[in-house]
């Protein structure tokens, strides 16, 4: 499947906020096998919060694909 040239340019926007997401995820994985998670609770908020961030942003990306 091709993106349409005339939502190209969002899709690769999407794309950049997906990468971000997952750069700020392998942050956090980082942090926990470093040791400097000190609150449990915080990181499963963060971590949720990145999971429904990145859901959506899928979602979007494959809206633009299926007509």
């Amino acid at each position: 499947m091709r993106v349409h040239e005339s939502l190209r340019e969002r899709f690769e926007e999407l794309d950049e906020q997906r990468r971000r997401v997952d750069e700020e995820f392998n942050f956090l994985v980082h942090q926990m096998r470093s040791g400097g998670v000190r609150d449990g609770d915080r990181l499963r908020i963060e971590v949720q919060q990145l999971h429904v961030k990145h859901q959506g942003i899928l979602r979007e990306m494959i809206d633009l694909l299926v007509p």
